[in-house]
């Protein structure tokens, strides 16, 4: 499931579906679990633009929930390392304590992709070298801490991963990605991992998307 930042197509957030549901309408607020930041369970939704699944089979949803019951009870037990818990870049890793690893942190978007990862599918390639360096200012339409006047405080003492670049852009997951790497038929998601070009953070690229309806990847049962 995903929302939009109010730049048009432009996907903000992202997370998944707490339960199968057969029909999502252009601003339906959906039940997910998603790194807000923190990490949240369905007692949460989010205001729903974008439609993504990958056809998943009973095993792999069962993963997938394993995944998040994890995940959650752990972000739970570590309350008090509050916005450590969320990175952007990278999209995941691990958050130590005290020189203990406790949780794993996420972007919004890493929190959907290590999911599937774990149930086996990998979507999308997020080796650095492979992905597309993108400015502050595009990263602040998905994450809008990014563009606040105290962010390079907030980023230097929670390790968020934006460290200073020579040219002032970072190569980072964004949420739209994920849409991307899911608009493909079962065989090639299953078949290897997206290859992010520079404007996938929009979804699509070019086109007109009827205001009914929420943008799908073609596949029309959430998971």
């Amino acid at each position: 499931m995903g929302r939009d930042s109010p730049t048009p197509m432009f996907v903000r957030h992202v997370g998944l579906a707490s339960k199968e549901i057969e029909e999502v309408r252009n601003g339906d607020t959906v039940a997910v679990d998603h790194m807000v930041p923190p990490l949240a369970g369905e007692d949460f939704g989010i205001v729903t633009n974008l439609v993504g699944t990958a056809r998943l089979t009973i095993d792999e949803i069962g993963q997938i929930k394993r995944f998040r019951d994890e995940h959650l009870s752990e972000h739970e037990a570590q309350k008090h390392l509050d916005l450590r818990r969320f990175v952007i870049r990278p999209h995941a890793k691990p958050l130590e304590d005290n020189g203990k690893a406790v949780c794993m942190r996420f972007s919004c978007v890493g929190f959907v992709i290590e999911a599937y990862r774990d149930a086996g599918i990998i979507l999308l390639d997020t080796d650095e070298a492979s992905l597309p360096s993108v400015t502050r200012e595009t990263i602040g339409k998905a994450y809008p801490l990014v563009l606040r006047p105290f962010w390079a405080e907030l980023n230097r003492e929670n390790e968020w991963g934006l460290d200073d670049s020579d040219d002032g852009s970072w190569p980072v997951v964004l949420p739209g990605y994920l849409f991307h790497a899911l608009n493909r038929d079962e065989a090639e998601i299953r078949g290897g991992a997206y290859k992010a070009q520079p404007g996938d953070e929009l979804f699509p690229r070019v086109g007109h998307v009827e205001p009914s309806g929420a943008r799908s990847t073609g596949h029309p049962r959430p998971a």
